[in-house]
């Protein structure tokens, strides 16, 4: 590993304690070969955690088709990115609310239907719930009340004044 004095650092906790780590990985850093094995391993044991729920379910379905999966594996890695999280849903409260709220009325209704809701892929839940929200208005209406009623709620007149010292003490203590 190549790192010196000038090499950018982050705080990270070992057994409660604060350690300076190196940060020696920049954009456009260009790999060494085990830095290269390593990272074409992880991607590799992603798609696996992320895909393998997948398959089992259509395995013993017995709808496992190994082409269609594969190009379905091949699309997911085509738009793949380290350390992106993927579907974190809307930044926006009132469409978030809304998709949460669409997503309880989906699973509500799969129960109703006798689905299995560990037998329904997240995938297929948030584009129920996503068509829910475009086909009903309704649920929208009802999410911007639901966030409006939250912003108005507030904290009233609680002491917040003690909130956080602790926290502030420590990072001071550490000196980070």
């Amino acid at each position: 590993m190549d790192f010196n004095k000038d090499t950018p650092t982050g705080a990270f906790k070992i057994q409660e304690k604060i350690f300076q780590i190196p940060k020696p990985f920049n954009e456009g850093h260009v790999c060494t070969t085990s830095e290269a094995g390593v990272l074409n391993q992880i991607l590799a044991e992603n798609t696996r955690n992320n895909w393998a729920t997948r398959v089992k379910k259509e395995t013993e379905k017995a709808t496992f088709d190994q082409t269609k999966m594969q190009a379905e594996i091949d699309e997911y890695l085509e738009n793949y990115e380290f350390g992106a999280r993927r579907g974190r849903g809307p930044s926006d409260p009132i469409e978030r609310e809304a998709l949460n709220m669409a997503k309880e009325i989906v699973r509500g209704a799969l129960r109703e239907k006798g689905f299995k809701l560990a037998d329904v892929s997240v995938e297929d839940i948030n584009r129920l719930a996503e068509e829910a929200v475009a086909a009903n208005p309704d649920i929208m209406k009802e999410a911007k009340r639901r966030v409006d009623q939250r912003t108005k709620l507030g904290v009233g007149e609680l002491d917040l004044s003690s909130v956080g010292s602790d926290v502030a003490e420590n990072t001071a203590e550490e000196g980070t």
